[in-house]
């Protein structure tokens, strides 16, 4: 088969656009598991986009926690959890604002929440951070990256 892109997604900005819907979803629907699982696993092919071989894709992940958090998240969605080498997440959950018991269940605002390991909770300065968070940064970091190297 002659690789002629997916129903018009043929480029590197073409996928960080369809992120970036996955994305503009995810922050109405901030608890919405699927939409978490579409973002994540897009984002992560960025660097295949970018035809980046295999040492590129390193270095900017070892560089970039942001990367290496997405990374671990796509990582653990694809193999059912990450291999060995992944120490940036904790744990996912879904938090809910109020406490329970007190308000009824369908007035519950629930957040995708990424509790954070190792190196990663000095570089994000918190413990945890939102699905929303981290795809805001990673959004930004390509946008700037596809900006400053002209690779797209």
């Amino acid at each position: 088969m002659k690789h002629s892109g997916f129903y018009g997604i043929k480029t590197a900005n073409d996928l960080l656009a369809k992120a970036k819907r996955d994305y503009d979803k995810l922050k109405s629907e901030h608890s919405n598991i699927d939409l978490a699982f579409n973002f994540f696993v897009t984002i992560e092919h960025m660097p295949d986009w970018l035809k980046m071989d295999r040492q590129q894709k390193k270095s900017i992940k070892n560089n970039s926690h942001v990367l290496r958090v997405c990374s671990h998240l796509a990582s653990g969605i694809k193999h059912f959890e990450p291999f060995d080498d992944y120490n940036s997440v904790k744990s996912t959950q879904a938090d809910s604002v109020y406490e329970e018991g007190i308000y009824e269940e369908s007035v519950y605002d629930r957040w995708l929440t990424i509790n954070l390991d190792g190196d990663e909770i000095n570089k994000f300065q918190k413990n945890h951070v939102t699905a929303v968070e981290l795809g805001e940064m990673v959004i930004s970091y390509w946008d700037n990256y596809i900006n400053d190297n002209n690779k797209a």
